[in-house]
């Protein structure tokens, strides 16, 4: 046992195969899978060994936002429509606060831990990508959203990301040719899960870097502003008029930005479905404003009122889902710590590192894609929020002492 209270069997830390498997479980398997328990039982033990050895327990101000917003969901099972879903949903959000609490205290803000994290987060998409390739071929994603229980954005969102946390090694100088090829082997992941999100998710964190970099001055952000329109409109225009680019997922973006603006152009069915989903949602969140209806009961409300639905359809928008379930008062707990982050980091603007606005971006691109992905519940979203959670804090601490 060393100082830092690492356990390691020939030199192999058991701290960094722990948080390897259980980062790699969070993208790779389904819910209720033997290595996704396996990988949950190892971290609570890893946990309770820690916990033995250091006698104390930490808190912080994310981990004890989310426990207060699994309280308020667990508690409206007794004014939920249907109380078993609500269960078990309330259920799921304990068992991932304990996982989160247990991976918080494990990694405490420890830089090589918060990286250990982020290189298996570079990995597991491409083995996500491998399962996809064994249950429904290289091309899955072109003709369906799903290939079993896999859905295209679920990879391409994975990929995405990836890209983003193997830019910040390259940032840092770290192995910089094997985390290019990371990078490459997740773009194309992304260009095969034919997924808009996806695309998000990666250039959002990339513009911010670009665009609000510290070294540059008024003239050089200006003409970077420039350019990231100028490279949209032509990418744009590529994925509508290049008949590959746009059968994997121009059709999709088109019909997005039809459905955003209210344009004439052809709405797919799916873009039509979400829009549905969000204006009936809104109606029914005016009717019980402030508490919801329950976790996980948007399903029912819906076949309530639209009894053709099937009760698998949620809200697929985070914001009106949560606003359904949980009401307002759920959901302004469950954002306070998205709003914490953006502002932790705006008060320091001026000495923003390129890191940090990668952070910040990825961030940004989750409150943006949570307009079409509902992720309260997602473990995988989980882990990055509470990664970007650390980092954050950690970045201000150091800023601190340096000012003193």
């Amino acid at each position: 046992m060393n100082r830092n209270c690492d356990i390691r069997i020939n030199k192999i830390s058991i701290v960094s195969l722990t948080l390897w498997l259980y980062a790699i479980a969070a993208v790779v398997t389904d819910e209720g899978s033997m290595l996704m328990k396996l990988a949950r039982v190892i971290l609570i033990g890893v946990f309770a060994i820690y916990l033995l050895l250091k006698k104390e327990f930490r808190n912080n101000n994310y981990i004890l936002c989310m426990g207060v917003f699994c309280l308020i969901a667990i508690s409206s099972t007794n004014w939920a429509i249907n109380k078993v879903y609500a269960n078990a949903m309330g259920k799921t959000l304990l068992i991932n606060l304990a996982c989160m609490y247990a991976l918080f205290f494990i990694v405490d803000r420890k830089k090589e831990r918060i990286e250990e994290v982020l290189k298996a987060l570079v990995v597991a998409p491409l083995f996500l990508e491998l399962r996809v390739i064994v249950t429904g071929g290289i091309f899955a994603f072109s003709s369906s959203r799903k290939t079993g229980n896999i859905n295209g954005n679920t990879v391409g969102v994975c990929a995405a990301f990836a890209i983003c946390f193997a830019i910040y090694f390259i940032l840092k100088g770290y192995k910089v040719r094997w985390f290019r090829t990371m990078v490459i082997a997740n773009l194309i992941v992304v260009i095969l899960s034919s997924s808009r999100k996806a695309i998000l998710c990666f250039l959002i964190p990339l513009a911010m870097i670009y665009v609000f970099d510290n070294r540059n001055n008024i003239v050089k952000k200006a003409s970077k502003i420039i350019i990231v329109l100028l490279i949209g409109f032509v990418g744009y225009y590529a994925l509508l008029h290049v008949p590959f680019l746009y059968s994997m997922a121009g059709h999709r973006i088109e019909s997005m930005v039809a459905g955003l603006f209210g344009t004439d152009a052809a709405v797919d069915s799916s873009t039509s479905t979400r829009l549905n989903l969000i204006q009936w949602g809104i109606e029914w969140f005016k009717e019980r404003m402030w508490f919801g209806y329950g976790i996980d009961n948007y399903r029912f409300v819906l076949h309530s009122y639209h009894s053709n639905w099937s009760l698998a359809y949620y809200a697929h928008n985070n914001y009106v889902e949560l606003l359904v379930d949980v009401g307002l008062i759920g959901t302004i707990v469950y954002y306070f710590n998205y709003v914490w982050m953006l502002v932790a980091s705006a008060r320091n603007v001026r000495k923003i590192t390129k890191q940090e606005l990668l952070f910040i971006g990825i961030l940004v691109s989750i409150m943006i894609n949570e307009y079409g992905l509902v992720t309260y519940y997602d473990k995988y979203i989980q882990i990055i929020l509470l990664l970007i959670w650390m980092i954050i804090e950690t970045l201000k601490e150091q800023k601190q002492k340096v000012a003193k």
